[in-house]
């Protein structure tokens, strides 16, 4: 019994991101399933282009035996309550595009005909600086589906996630280094189990993203990490948290030089804190050094966690500060969540 819920449970999850207009055949195996108090009060069926609906051969057909072209029309469905109408007009009169322009469309929903369709697109064509405009309604719908389903958490890990490309765009990118060096490159928010709130392209230096309004903390890598954004967002009652390069440390940081820290034992580190914001920058010495800032977790109390020794060919116990273990334990969905994604590549390589 515990199976069977948690699989109606999942399924009910994944089925909140998208919706499809149904065939007449969709529609009537989905009302057999359903419950009395869970029937939709209306139900819009759309005839094929090609009906002629003035023939009047449609009343002489049953459900049973319909023609496939209306098996194959879309029927949405509409979940508002409507009043019966007094009007003597009677309903053959009035055109199919006044039931049309009257369907109450879900918010981040995918364009559901081709008009509304190429229209979006048109809208999203006015501009030439968006690379991804032809696909920049997915994004938004995809975007406000992952936001709408997203568990809610503390922490949201912040960085950057490339898909792999080799044919010839604008937005293309080649990061040396990387795992996947040829690409596209996005920005993702992502929380500690791997789940993906939000997405969106990078598109060169004059990139602007949205991202969110409210969060509670950030975990970001070295790229966005210095210390003026941990003091804007503190002011701003927001944490912050992230490893840092050695030249954004400032002349005012008393900390200790890298090259100086290496050459003490594994598990040595220094730190520093700033008495007018109390930001803290920590270096860390494990297989190298490893410098880290925040604005909310402090260095104590310190831990021990096991490190191979090449010296001793064994485990060994290390410390490690506490500033350290709250980014590693909140900062790896990024990486599952590339792996995942890997799974999943589309083969297609064109641009289309």
């Amino acid at each position: 019994m515990h199976h069977r819920e948690c699989r109606i449970s999942t399924l009910l999850f994944f089925s909140s991101y998208w919706t499809r207009p149904l065939n007449l055949n969709e529609l009537i195996e989905e009302l057999k399933n359903l419950h009395d108090e869970q029937l939709p009060n209306d139900i819009v069926i759309f005839p094929p282009e090609d009906t002629d609906e003035d023939s009047g051969d449609e009343d002489l057909v049953q459900i049973s035996n319909l023609p496939g072209s209306q098996l194959r029309a879309e029927a949405i469905t509409n979940l508002t309550r409507s009043t019966i109408s007094d009007s003597s007009k009677d309903e053959d009169d009035i055109p199919l595009s006044h039931f049309a322009k009257n369907i109450p469309r879900l918010v981040g929903q995918l364009p559901s005909t081709k008009k509304e369709a190429e229209s979006q697109l048109m809208q999203s064509l006015e501009t030439d600086l968006d690379k991804f405009s032809k696909v920049r309604p997915l994004i938004d719908a995809m975007n406000q589906r992952f936001i709408d389903s997203a568990p809610q958490e503390e922490c949201h890990s912040l960085d950057e996630s490339m898909v792999p490309y080799y044919g010839r765009h604008g937005a293309k990118q080649f990061i040396r280094g990387k795992l996947i060096r040829w690409g596209y490159k996005f920005w993702m928010s992502i929380t500690r189990l791997d789940y993906v709130e939000w997405f969106d392209s990078y598109q060169g230096s004059s990139t602007t993203i949205q991202g969110f309004q409210y969060l509670l903390r950030y975990l970001f890598r070295q790229f966005f990490t210095t210390l003026q954004l941990l003091e804007e967002l503190k002011s701003k009652g927001q944490k912050g948290t992230g490893t840092i390069r050695e030249n954004r440390l400032g002349k005012d940081c008393k900390v200790m030089v890298s090259n100086t820290l290496k050459k003490k034992e594994r598990g040595s580190f220094d730190y520093c804190t700033a008495e007018e914001n109390e930001i803290v920058v920590c270096k860390w010495n494990d297989s190298n050094a490893v410098s880290i800032t925040s604005n909310s977790n402090p260095v104590f109390p310190t831990m021990q966690v096991k490190r191979y020794s090449e010296k001793d060919k064994k485990r060994v116990l290390v410390d490690q500060p506490n500033i350290i273990k709250e980014y590693n334990e909140n900062m790896g969905g990024v990486d599952r969540a590339d792996e995942n994604i890997s799974h999943y590549r589309v083969s297609i390589r064109g641009k289309k």
